[in-house]
């Protein structure tokens, strides 16, 4: 059903460009461009920290979790469905060099 919703097919991409983050307590806020079915609209997700492995190979790196709720995004569905969908990201920041 959600294939079909997010028609796949025509729109195989789910593209997040971040454009800021804000600190909110322990938390953090991440804001940016969410392109979902063709339209971009900006969305906002909350982060949280998740570890800094130590990886001597690869460099200084961080993770993150950021989560969020997605409206129909002007789209139409079957009406016993929720209003929207959930987003989760794993986040693997490396440090610039």
């Amino acid at each position: 059903m959600l294939r079909r919703w997010l028609d796949v097919v025509n729109y195989p991409k789910l593209i997040f460009k971040s454009t800021t983050v804000e600190r909110a307590g322990d938390t953090f806020k991440l804001t940016g461009d969410l392109t979902l079915h063709g339209v971009t609209r900006s969305v906002t997700l909350d982060v949280e920290y998740a570890d800094r492995p130590k990886r001597p190979r690869i460099g200084e790196r961080a993770g993150f979790f950021a989560h969020g709720s997605l409206d129909r995004w002007g789209l139409t569905w079957h009406p016993f469905l929720s209003d929207g969908i959930e987003i989760s990201l794993g986040i693997d920041a490396a440090k610039a060099s």
